[in-house]
């Protein structure tokens, strides 16, 4: 994928593909983007890679194996047999992005845990009134209620 914006400084080439980075204003985006995609060409055995010349745009190159060889195979069932292993847990998902929350809520789901999902802060609260979770995963940047400041109300 190509673009013929500003480009990526070189500065933050070591740090692009970690969860939550983003140069961008608050509530402009997640800094996810990037590093799920990294998650999802890596599972594959592939590699993801970006070149920005200066003022020249950014290029970023997915590369995956057309077939995976018997380790990365066997690899791929251990991991399964491990995932299946999983206690599962009630777990409350905030996030004012919809598709976050719902990529969370179904990766979740998938290895078998019980998983309610607030939109905004308010819901989020009512939902901890009235249910005990063993695990909360919230957005910090909300509009509104931020995930801070329902951490701080949780903790009292």
């Amino acid at each position: 994928m190509q673009d013929n914006g500003p480009g990526i400084s070189s500065s933050h080439f070591s740090k692009i593909f970690d969860p939550f980075f983003t140069t961008k204003k608050t509530g402009e985006g997640t800094g996810l983007g990037l590093s799920i995609s990294y998650g999802i060409v890596k599972e594959h055995e592939g590699r993801l890679w970006v070149e920005s010349p200066p003022n020249e745009g950014a290029c970023f190159y997915v590369e995956i194996p057309v077939r995976m060889d018997e380790t990365a195979a066997m690899r791929t069932a251990i991991e399964v047999a491990l995932d299946a292993d999983v206690i599962p847990q009630r777990v409350l998902v905030v996030d004012d992005e919809e598709e976050i929350a719902g990529y969370l809520h179904s990766a979740l789901v998938r290895r078998g845990h019980h998983v309610d999902t607030a939109n905004e802060g308010e819901s989020a609260w009512r939902h901890i009134v009235n249910n005990r979770y063993d695990m909360i995963l919230t957005d910090l940047k909300m509009p509104g209620m931020t995930g801070f400041w329902l951490f701080e109300r949780i903790r009292r």
